[in-house]
């Protein structure tokens, strides 16, 4: 996880580099060009020398982009100490905003050990220049070249730019826990879209595999209490086929909606007392289509459970009969009564007496 983070933050940093050099292009061009002329009218041909350099550098640096980030960055930086040293030495107090400048783009930029070794070439050089005479900074009555003047002003570009690096710095840790979480919750996001792909999946599978049954069907939410409404949430194709009952008509209903007049109560109370048990049951009985045809039906009833949870559903798996409840009925017709007169023979009256 750490190494991705610091791929992010790397990707961000190379992206703001960019958008960085484009604005710093734009704005040299219309500042560099028009203060080289400027300073070279007034008689300072360093200062114009210095701004045709950086310009010449910030265009280098544009244009070599398949350079490292890193190399691209730290000549970058060095441009701006250039500059900056440049500015100290011809016109003073100038060259100090791009001096406390370079940290605040390093530790942006690379990190806050770079800030910090930007900060320390940043006093050495206030120091070097400033006891050789060649800065034009002053404080107060203390001369430029002053120990005292140049380590005062040392000391306090080191302060304001320690905690310009260490805001900056922590904007940035900021920045990376936040992406840290945001690639935390981008991954327990991609997790639960990959388990919720898989049970779409299964379910569809066992969706198309319940639709191909012959056999009805139906899937009933269980509700505690012998006479509680248990309703149908599912029924399959079949169950369509077989009832004459959309699924939209039935979803809601409870089993019972599927008796008639026919149907044998003592059968449907030991259906009721076997879920009241929450056990598994089976039997035969009469159910009605929705055009009111009775219809034998051999039902299996199977309580459904979560992982370790308590009973949440029935399945409920039904086969028509009806026409194997007629075949065995006309045969014992024919075994017990005769087929002209249709009255009981002797076999049913030996088996009576027997």
């Amino acid at each position: 996880m750490p190494h991705r983070i610091n791929r992010d933050l790397f990707r961000w940093r190379v992206r703001a580099f960019a958008r960085l050099m484009s604005a710093v292009l734009v704005l040299a061009l219309v500042v560099a060009v028009p203060s080289a002329l400027v300073a070279a009218y007034q008689g300072y041909p360093q200062v114009a020398l210095m701004d045709t350099l950086a310009l010449a550098w910030i265009l280098a640096i544009w244009r070599l982009d398949r350079l490292s980030h890193m190399t691209r960055v730290v000549n970058f930086l060095a441009m701006l100490f250039f500059v900056a040293v440049g500015s100290i030495v011809s016109v003073g107090a100038v060259g100090l905003c791009y001096l406390l400048a370079i940290p605040i783009i390093a530790v942006i930029l690379l990190g806050q050990r770079a800030a910090y070794v930007t900060i320390g070439a940043g006093a050495l050089a206030m120091i070097v220049l400033g006891l050789a005479g060649y800065s034009q900074l002053t404080m107060g009555a203390l001369a430029h070249d002053s120990p005292v003047g140049v380590l005062l002003f040392a000391l306090n570009y080191a302060c304001v730019g320690t905690l310009g690096t260490l805001t900056a710095g922590s904007v940035l840790k900021g920045l990376s826990r936040s992406l840290n979480k945001a690639d935390a919750v981008s991954t327990s996001l991609e997790q639960e879209r990959t388990t919720l792909r898989v049970v779409n999946q299964e379910r569809r599978l066992t969706s198309a595999a319940l639709a191909g049954l012959h056999d009805m069907v139906l899937i009933v939410q269980a509700v505690p209490g012998k006479t509680s409404h248990q309703p149908i949430i599912f029924a399959n194709a079949a169950f369509e086929r077989h009832s004459g009952y959309r699924i939209d008509e039935i979803i809601g209903q409870s089993l019972h909606a599927l008796h008639g007049p026919e149907t044998c109560t003592d059968t449907v109370a030991a259906l009721s007392d076997a879920m009241a048990r929450y056990e598994p049951a089976s039997a035969q009985l009469i159910n009605y289509t929705k055009a009111g045809e009775p219809r034998w039906v051999e039902v299996d009833i199977v309580p459904f459970a979560g992982e370790g949870g308590p009973i949440t559903h029935w399945v409920a798996v039904g086969r028509d009969i009806t026409e194997k409840r007629q075949s065995a009925e006309s045969i014992r017709k024919l075994a017990f009564y005769d087929v002209l007169t249709e009255l009981p023979n002797r076999r049913l009256l030996m088996e009576r007496l027997s």
